[in-house]
């Protein structure tokens, strides 16, 4: 395991538990990801193993199974794979980003207009081009699931950037254990900590409060935040298909 992600998952005590059966957090519908406009999407999720043939959603932007974009952890590759689909659900690219299950993956796509580019743990993994409009779907943004195949394991921390984000600024990200991140064009901020989850509407729902200042918090339903000191990672089983 790298020495930075041995120090990250000390940095994380907590982390955002879903169970892979009706968990889920939605943030609201976005228009982020649309047509040629520039983002940066990062990622810190624990996995369990993903049995060959097991996949589940983490992060949409989508219609499920059709257009927009569809982040997943799949089995066959051990792999995050992004795709990004047209609106009859056909694929336009897709980039995948292998990981380490029971590990901390530090991942992250930017998209600056012609390339998607691919990051793990600050380190470069490849680019496809994408010189096609991304189209706007009307659908909220959610973490954990497409109404079909949800995300079991943990998040500790997931950011969205309107700009492609510079290979060094990543690193920087990387080497500040997750707690330094660069303001200009910072969309939606969560990290896992009790300090970061309120009912804000008390309206009877939590909150996964958003640290950008912009207000684009995620209604929580059902994630626990849990304490990975006493709830160690390896007791996760498999997912199976």
């Amino acid at each position: 395991m790298p020495l930075q992600i041995q120090r990250l998952l000390k940095t994380a005590k907590y982390a955002m538990y879903f169970d892979g059966v009706d968990d889920y957090v939605r943030v609201g519908v976005v228009d982020w990801f649309t047509g040629r406009k520039p983002w940066s999407i990062l990622l810190c999720p624990i996995p369990p193993v993903y049995t060959h043939g097991s996949w589940r959603w983490i992060f949409l932007n989508a219609v499920p199974n059709k257009a927009g974009i569809h982040i997943y952890v799949s089995g066959n590759i051990q792999s995050f794979g992004m795709e990004i689909r047209r609106s009859d659900g056909s694929f336009i690219v897709g980039l995948d980003i292998p990981y380490t299950p029971y590990t901390l993956a530090f991942l992250v796509w930017t998209y600056d207009g012609n390339y998607v580019r691919g990051y793990r743990n600050a380190e470069f993994i490849e680019s496809v081009t994408l010189t096609e409009d991304i189209p706007y779907t009307g659908y909220p943004l959610i973490i954990g699931h497409d109404s079909y195949v949800r995300y079991r394991g943990y998040v500790y921390a997931v950011a969205v950037y309107n700009r492609a984000l510079s290979a060094e600024e990543i690193r920087e990200i990387y080497r500040s254990n997750c707690s330094v991140f660069p303001s200009s064009a910072l969309q939606l901020l969560y990290i896992a900590n009790p300090d970061y989850i309120r009912d804000v509407d008390s309206d009877g729902v939590p909150e996964w409060i958003d640290l950008s200042g912009n207000g684009n918090h995620g209604k929580i339903y059902g994630p626990t935040l849990t304490n990975l000191r006493k709830a160690p990672v390896r007791k996760l089983q498999p997912v199976m298909r």
